[in-house]
């Protein structure tokens, strides 16, 4: 396995690189899928109070449920597979969960001209910024666990 700091070729077994002594298997995105699954989690347990809150009838209920169902599992798998490598693509497919349908309802929102401006902020300034960073952090995972396995195959 080759070092991603310092390029020195060093026995698989070990964590640690000889020359530069710095962590070589510690993933690079583990901070952003950390905080960004805890951001997740909280608005998804915000949003299952929201949508009991706007509870009138069942069909009302279940879409914003399950929606908010699904940030919670996008911030759970983020804070549970953060340091998993190997876990990457499932993390960059995981956080569409929730983002489509976001994108979803605000185009429908745009088109129908029903969407108010505060809604739309909210949108660009929490309904997107974390699933964004959050991929950010998969996509860092994924490009050092691509490092490796090129590496290891040399």
């Amino acid at each position: 396995m080759k070092c991603i700091h310092c390029d020195e070729i060093i026995p698989k077994e070990n964590n640690f690189c000889g020359k530069c002594g710095k962590n070589i298997t510690a993933a690079p995105g583990r901070i952003w899928l950390l905080v960004t699954g805890i951001l997740s989690t909280i608005l998804g347990v915000i949003l299952v109070f929201s949508s009991i809150g706007n509870f009138t009838y069942f069909a009302n209920f279940i879409l914003p449920f399950v929606y908010s169902c699904l940030w919670m599992f996008c911030g759970i798998m983020g804070i549970r597979h953060r340091a998993a490598l190997e876990k990457a693509v499932f993390l960059m497919v995981a956080v569409a969960l929730p983002t489509l349908p976001t994108v979803a309802v605000l185009l429908l929102g745009i088109i129908n001209f029903y969407i108010t401006p505060t809604n739309m902020l909210i949108a660009f300034f929490v309904y997107f910024p974390v699933p964004i960073c959050y991929f950010v952090g998969a996509y860092k995972n994924y490009l050092a666990h691509r490092e490796q396995t090129e590496t290891e195959e040399f």
